[in-house]
């Protein structure tokens, strides 16, 4: 069986919509993904844009869009995290000198009855 040239042509358009299509629907996935703070891994975004995994990984560009979400949304959750580890760090850097501050003025008021005793 042989094919025409329109027919292969023909054949290699739809073969290239087919994977614009997945394209598009990766990368509204990813947006989904990310506006619901969802995780983004491979697995994730081949379900959510109903393509292969496979698809992801032999894709270049779906390859490259996925790659990048999931490095960016790492990188934002470092930054949150570090974020919230900072905040926390804060509260007990105050307790610490309101602790601080308290016993230093619990010892100078304990000092000063102490002597006021002595005469």
């Amino acid at each position: 069986m042989t094919s025409t040239p329109a027919a292969t042509a023909a054949a290699i358009a739809a073969r290239r919509r087919q994977t614009q299509d997945k394209l598009t629907r990766v990368e509204k996935a990813i947006r989904q993904l990310r506006r619901e703070r969802g995780r983004l891994t491979v697995r994730a975004v081949a379900e959510r844009a109903k393509v292969s995994a496979t698809f992801l990984y032999e894709n270049t560009d779906a390859r490259s869009l996925v790659q990048h979400a999931v490095a960016d949304h790492c990188n934002r959750h470092d930054h949150e995290a570090q974020q919230e580890h900072e905040r926390i760090e804060a509260s007990w850097r105050e307790r610490t000198l309101n602790a601080e501050e308290e016993l230093s003025r619990a010892q100078k008021e304990i000092s000063r009855s102490g002597s006021g005793s002595a005469n």
